[in-house]
């Protein structure tokens, strides 16, 4: 009976624990199934918050970067041709500007090796405006030369004998070979006389550069009359300038440039007794207010003789037109000193 008795509790005791077993395998279960898996974790998508959309990038205007204003360097090439010291040479400007368009800094290098051709430049440099819109940087080649009045010495001769100023300007376009010697020449706008672009062509020919690369370049030559040491070369005093019949040509434009020669006898006093247009302008009108100025014309006294001027009709506001009024403007500037020396 007692054996009886201990085998159904060993029993029962047993039982009891494959029981705890089991409510425990049933709570790891429950715990596994409460964490992901390594699978599961990997294929899980992490959704990250939305970024605003960038902004997009203006783009710059269009010409951004181009010079618009003094890209010439005119004041800083004036002042050298009429200062030059002797030695021809080439330096770069090296130029940066803001998205303004207005120069910040200026560089030259290597130097010009003269102090005022180096602050000329810097002046003319400081003045450029490029097209607003993008900062940039740009390298400028810059020939410093004089007046070339040796090599253009026949242009010269023919542009002052024809051209009723004392000072005038030709723009060629040169282009040259990496020999240095030219290849091509343009005037650019023409002179209006024929003989003259010839000549200025043949003198331009003979021009060389420093051999490397070919070249196409803009040249300004100015042609300047040297004074004279005659005191008794005859020269017009007053009216020069034909300035009505400017006037009128300005304000009724046909449409046509040409030149025409004014042929002007004067006599011991000074006084035109003739006048004649050869080749007519074919324009009545102009014809008759040419006329009127040349019979206005004063010369100093001395002697009785015979002038011939070029007259140049030329679109009003051109190129040509701005620089044939300078050189007059000059011209009579020139002459009113003269007179108040004399005076």
């Amino acid at each position: 009976m007692i054996n009886f008795i201990q085998r159904l509790a060993i029993t029962l005791l047993i039982f009891s624990s494959l029981g705890n077993i089991a409510s425990a395998q049933i709570t790891n279960e429950a715990e596994v199934e409460s964490i992901p898996t390594e699978s599961q974790t990997e294929n899980r998508t992490v959704e990250k918050p939305s970024s605003p959309p960038a902004k997009a990038k203006p783009k710059p205007r269009k010409g951004a970067g181009k010079c618009i204003s003094n890209c010439g360097f005119p004041n800083a090439k004036s002042y050298i041709i009429k200062n030059f010291d002797g030695k021809e040479r080439t330096v770069r400007i090296t130029v940066t500007y803001d998205k303004n368009g207005k120069v910040t800094d200026v560089q030259i290098n290597p130097s010009t090796g003269n102090l005022d051709y180096d602050r000329v430049i810097r002046e003319d440099a400081f003045k450029l405006r490029f097209y607003p819109g993008k900062s940039g940087t740009l390298t400028y080649r810059f020939n410093i030369v004089g007046q070339r009045s040796g090599i253009f010495s026949n242009a010269a001769s023919c542009i002052l004998r024809n051209f009723d100023v004392k000072e005038y300007a030709v723009i060629l376009v040169v282009t040259y070979d990496k020999k240095g010697k030219v290849t091509d020449v343009q005037i650019n706008p023409s002179t209006g006389n024929s003989t003259c672009d010839r000549v200025i062509r043949e003198d331009a020919f003979k021009l060389r550069f420093p051999p490397g690369k070919s070249r196409t370049i803009r040249l300004r030559l100015n042609i300047v009359e040297q004074p004279s040491d005659n005191s008794g070369e005859i020269k017009c005093i007053r009216n020069c300038n034909f300035s009505n019949a400017i006037s009128y040509i300005q304000r009724n434009f046909d449409g046509k440039e040409r030149s025409v020669k004014v042929i002007v006898t004067y006599d011991k006093k000074g006084k035109v007794t003739n006048v004649q247009i050869n080749p007519s302008t074919g324009n009545s009108t102009y014809d008759t207010e040419i006329l009127k100025d040349a019979r206005r014309l004063r010369f100093s006294p001395g002697k009785a003789g015979t002038q011939t001027l070029i007259f140049n009709i030329v679109k009003p506001g051109s190129q040509k037109y701005r620089e044939l009024d300078e050189l007059r403007r000059e011209a009579e500037r020139r002459r009113r000193r003269q007179a108040e020396e004399r005076n």
